[in-house]
C-alpha cells in the first residue's frame, strides 16, 4: 500500500510539474508572438462625401462633407464649404450653387453629472440651386472641386414615374383577453414598362394624439411623430430570406426595394403588411389617435437601387459572424456617397378614431396637407443618437 501511494504521489507531482511547465511555455510563446503594428495617421487621406437625390420638378440640393478617420473623435461628418460645383444635363452647365448653412441639434447617449443628457448642436448644410429643373429620362453629371481634395465626378439617370393603378387596404385582427392585434395590409397594383426597372415601396407614417375637453370642445395636439415603416411581404420580388438554418439570420429588405425581373412589361400586384397595431379594449374615449400613411411607389435609378440594397445587405451581414464584408455601392469617382434619381407616385391612407365632427377643427382638411403639417411638427422634437 505504501509503495502504491508513493507511486501515485510521484505521478501527481510529475503531472503538476508538466502542467506548470506547459502553461509557462504557452504564455511565453503567446507573449513573444505579440507584435506592435505601426499606424501612420498621415497616410489616411480624407475624401469628399457627396449625397444627392434628384427628383423631377425639384431643385438640386447637394450635401457635401468629408470622410472621418477612425482615429478622429468627430461625432458628425464635417461640412465642406467653399467648394466649386458643376452640374450638367449634357447640354447646359450650371455652376450657380449657394451654400445654405443649417444647424441641427440632438441629445447624445452621454449624460451630465446631474443625469441630464448632453445636448449637442452641430452644423450641416447643402449646396442648393433652385433654377435647375430635373426632367425624367435625362442623364445628369456632377463635378465637385474643393481645396485639399481630389476632384470627384458622378453621373445618374432620372427614371420616369410609374403610377399606382390601384391601392387597396385591409386589416387582419387577432384577439386575446386584453387587446386586439391588428395587421394593416395593402395591395398595390401597377403596370411595369418594358425594360430594366428598379422600384421601392415606401410607407411613411405621420401621427398625433388628439385629446379634447368634452365641456368646451377644445382640442390639443399631443406628441406628433413621424417615421418610415418597414414593410413585410411574402412576395418573391422582395427576396426575403426565410431559411431556418441556425446560422442564417435572413434579410429583411428594410428599404422595400425590388426589380422587375419577374414581371417585366406586365401589370403586377404586390401585397404587403405596413404596420401592426395593438388596441386596448379600455382605451380612453377622450383621447383619439390619428394616423396618416403615405404609400409611395418609387421608381429608382440603377445607382440608387444598388446603394440602398448594399446598405441593407451590410446591415444584415452585421448580425452574421460568418458573412463576408459588404461594401456600400457608390457612383462617386475619387470619393464616396451617392448621386441617385427617383420619381414617385403616392397615395394616402387615413386611420383614425377621431369623430368626423372634430376633423373640421384640425388645421388642414385634406390628408396630404395634414400629413406634411404633422411631419413638420414632429421634426421639432429632440432627436437622440
Amino acid at each position: 500500500m505504501k509503495i502504491r501511494a508513493s507511486i501515485f504521489m510521484f505521478k501527481s507531482e510529475k503531472n503538476i510539474s508538466v502542467l506548470a511547465f506547459s502553461f509557462f511555455m504557452s504564455t511565453f510563446f503567446i507573449l513573444s508572438c505579440q507584435k506592435v503594428l505601426e499606424f501612420d495617421e498621415d497616410e489616411i487621406e480624407p475624401m469628399l462625401v457627396v449625397n444627392c437625390m434628384l427628383q423631377p420638378d425639384s431643385s438640386v440640393s447637394i450635401s457635401l462633407t468629408r470622410s472621418v478617420s477612425a482615429l478622429e473623435t468627430a461625432l458628425f461628418f464635417p461640412v465642406v464649404k467653399n467648394a466649386s460645383l458643376s452640374f450638367s444635363n449634357g447640354y447646359d452647365i450650371s455652376t450657380d450653387f449657394a451654400f445654405v448653412t443649417e444647424f441641427d441639434s440632438l441629445y447624445s447617449n452621454y449624460y451630465n453629472y446631474d443625469g441630464s443628457p448632453i445636448f449637442v448642436v452641430y452644423e450641416r448644410g447643402n449646396y442648393v440651386n433652385s433654377q435647375i429643373k430635373i426632367e425624367p429620362g435625362r442623364k445628369y453629371q456632377l463635378k465637385v472641386s474643393a481645396e485639399g481634395f481630389d476632384d470627384v465626378t458622378a453621373e445618374t439617370e432620372i427614371p420616369f414615374m410609374v403610377g399606382i393603378d390601384k391601392l387597396d387596404t385591409f386589416s387582419v385582427k387577432e384577439n386575446d383577453n386584453f387587446s386586439t392585434m391588428v395587421e394593416r395590409k395593402a395591395s398595390l397594383k401597377f403596370t411595369d414598362p418594358v425594360g430594366d426597372n428598379f422600384y421601392r415601396i415606401k410607407v411613411e407614417n405621420a401621427s398625433m394624439t388628439v385629446s379634447f375637453d368634452p365641456q368646451t370642445g377644445e382640442i390639443s395636439y399631443l406628441n406628433p411623430y413621424s417615421y418610415t415603416n418597414y414593410i413585410t411581404s411574402n412576395d418573391p420580388v422582395f427576396g426575403y430570406n426565410t431559411g431556418t438554418d441556425i446560422i442564417d439570420t435572413g434579410s429583411g429588405n428594410r428599404f422595400g426595394v425590388f426589380t422587375d425581373q419577374l414581371f417585366d412589361g406586365k401589370q403586377y400586384d404586390i401585397e404587403f403588411t405596413y404596420t401592426t397595431d395593438y388596441q386596448n379594449y379600455e382605451a380612453q374615449k377622450t383621447e383619439f389617435f390619428l394616423q396618416i400613411y403615405r404609400v409611395s411607389l418609387v421608381s429608382l435609378s440603377r445607382d440608387y437601387y444598388y446603394y440602398l440594397k448594399t446598405v441593407d445587405d451590410q446591415t444584415s451581414s452585421g448580425y452574421d459572424l460568418f458573412s463576408d464584408p459588404v461594401l456600400i455601392y457608390t457612383n462617386i469617382k475619387n470619393g464616396t456617397g451617392i448621386l441617385g434619381g427617383s420619381a414617385e407616385d403616392k397615395q394616402y391612407v387615413l386611420l383614425s378614431d377621431l369623430p368626423n365632427s372634430y376633423r373640421a377643427l384640425l388645421p388642414f382638411a385634406n390628408d396630404e396637407s395634414l400629413f406634411d403639417f404633422i411631419k413638420k411638427e414632429s421634426g421639432k422634437r429632440p432627436k437622440y443618437y
